[in-house]
């Protein structure tokens, strides 16, 4: 599926109306955006998925890591689906928030008792100033 279409699929928050990103906690229809389900984010780092959309990267596919500043638990993302997220996102879409988009091949988990502290690209291929 491609990402807009995934995105377009992804339950909203009855609240806000904003989608509700695979890694984001509900309850009851009301997304808690500020938070990560830690095991969600895991999943997004063994099993290869956005943490958007939750569908799995193609094996030669670029990750895209959304940055505001400098290390973060944050699951790589696909190029569409990092792009909506900084567009839609309050935090992101935020005009004093500087962001990049950083694309990359693999990613380095550091984790503590099975949940990811630290989540990096191992190899970057480019990055992108969004503001």
């Amino acid at each position: 599926m491609h990402s807009s279409e995934a995105i377009r699929a992804l339950p909203r928050c009855s609240r806000t109306g904003l989608p509700i990103p695979f890694v984001v906690p509900r309850r009851l229809g009301v997304a808690f955006f500020r938070r990560m389900i830690p095991g969600r984010v895991a999943s997004c780092c063994a099993k290869h998925l956005c943490q958007v959309c939750g569908e799995k990267f193609e094996r030669a596919e670029e990750r895209v890591f959304v940055r505001d500043r400098g290390k973060a638990v944050q699951p790589p993302m696909h190029e569409g689906c990092a792009r909506a997220a900084v567009r839609i996102c309050p935090h992101l879409n935020d005009a004093t928030t500087k962001v990049r988009l950083i694309f990359a091949r693999g990613v380095d988990v550091t984790a503590f008792d099975g949940i990811p502290m630290f989540i990096e690209p191992t190899t970057v291929l480019r990055e992108e100033a969004i503001r």
